[in-house]
């Protein structure tokens, strides 16, 4: 079973100076990260909702950029 972890990262721009993001990983049975997105949203409880879904449903890894844009514009 995959797991599908978000991940903390730091940022720094120009425009917006520090701030933190949020992104998400999926690692397999063997421990591996086979897919990551590092700049989802800075908004870590949604995303931490989203990852539990998504350990509930288990999407494929192939899919993950599109259901993760469905899921911020259809929950704000």
């Amino acid at each position: 079973m995959k797991q599908y972890i978000v991940q903390e990262n730091s940022v720094e721009t120009e425009e917006l100076g520090a701030y933190t993001t949020y992104g998400l990983q999926i690692w397999d049975e063997t421990g591996t990260c086979i897919w990551s997105e590092t700049d989802v949203t800075t908004e870590k409880e949604r995303l931490l909702q989203f990852a539990d879904l998504c350990n509930t449903l288990q999407p494929s890894k192939a899919h993950m950029n599109e259901i993760i844009e469905d899921f911020l514009a259809v929950c704000p």
